[in-house]
């Protein structure tokens, strides 16, 4: 899977040479709208996961990017951070690796956030309908230590149809492609999802995204599902999601740095303003942090909401 920053990486110092009126009497363009934080719904995952305001606006992207699948209604209806914990698909903050576990046919497995934050995720192993039917708990020199639901011995990563089949502790772990439109492929001896049709290179296709590796298509995105404002462009093969003009104060910030304005976190996503309204929720606040990666911002705030 492609890194969100990969594809929506925006050149803004090249975007505001490039942008021109097309002809006498054309009217001006119109910088992209901020995304406001309707229901402070980023600013709930951030103060419970820990996550900047980048990568709580993420968590509401497709499944396939990482996202939660129903985030939108499920964050709106929690009243605490157990719920929102709950609504993407973890529990049990604070836990650690000796809290692996099988336990009634599903594997409990603490797993780290972007932010640090060790979480819980449960997988229901028996009666998985692609055969990863028994929990195990292994370490694995590629895919680490933890509890996970498995299938029989497995002796090399490969494509069985349109399912991927990956090795793990010596086990196989098979995913269907199919369930998100795709089938498998593979490049150097490792299965991947991707469409069915061929591609030599990134590309726009109108308003959508497609991006290519290894001669298939393995993301195809409309850009303003993702962020609002934005639209493919191809700059010099330089295929990306960018607003047509940046939203005032993106033009010379770079994607995905957040900074703190009074008790709002504020990044820029494809030179959109995105928001995430801090102040909103209890004793919200937000709390700035800059180290050799850059700037971050979080919400900080008290329960219930």
């Amino acid at each position: 899977m492609p890194a969100a920053s990969s594809v929506l990486r925006a050149w803004a110092s090249l975007l505001a040479l490039a942008v021109t009126a097309t002809g006498c009497g054309a009217p001006e363009p119109v910088a992209a709208a901020p995304l406001v934080d309707v229901g402070a719904l980023r600013a709930k995952v951030s103060a419970c996961l820990g996550l900047d305001a980048a990568a709580a606006f993420t968590v509401f992207w497709p499944a396939p990017l990482g996202g939660v699948a129903g985030a939108r209604d499920c964050v709106a209806a929690a009243h605490d951070c157990t719920k929102v914990l709950a609504c993407a698909g973890y529990a049990d903050p604070g836990c650690s690796a000796a809290d692996d576990r099988c336990d009634g046919g599903t594997a409990f497995a603490c797993v780290p956030l972007a932010s640090g934050l060790m979480v819980a995720r449960a997988s229901v192993c028996a009666g998985d309908p692609l055969g990863n039917d028994t929990c195990s708990i292994a370490d694995d020199a590629k895919y680490g230590l933890g509890a996970f639901c498995h299938g029989a011995s497995c002796a090399a990563e490969r494509c069985d149809g349109s399912v991927v089949v990956r090795c793990r502790g010596g086990f196989d772990v098979r995913e269907d492609c199919a369930a998100e439109g795709k089938t498998c492929a593979e490049l150097d001896g490792q299965p991947f999802c991707a469409y069915p049709e061929s591609c030599d290179r990134d590309r726009c296709a109108g308003g959508v995204i497609e991006l290519c590796n290894g001669g298939r298509i393995t993301l195809r995105e409309r850009c303003d599902d993702l962020v609002p404002g934005t639209t493919c462009t191809d700059r010099m093969g330089l295929v990306e999601c960018l607003a047509a003009v940046p939203s005032a104060d993106c033009s010379t910030e770079t994607d995905f740095q957040s900074w703190c304005e009074s008790g709002v976190a504020v990044t820029c996503l494809a030179g959109v303003r995105a928001e995430v309204d801090c102040a909103a929720l209890p004793s919200g606040a937000c709390q700035a942090h800059v180290d050799d990666s850059g700037s971050s911002a979080t919400c900080l705030a008290a329960e219930p909401f």
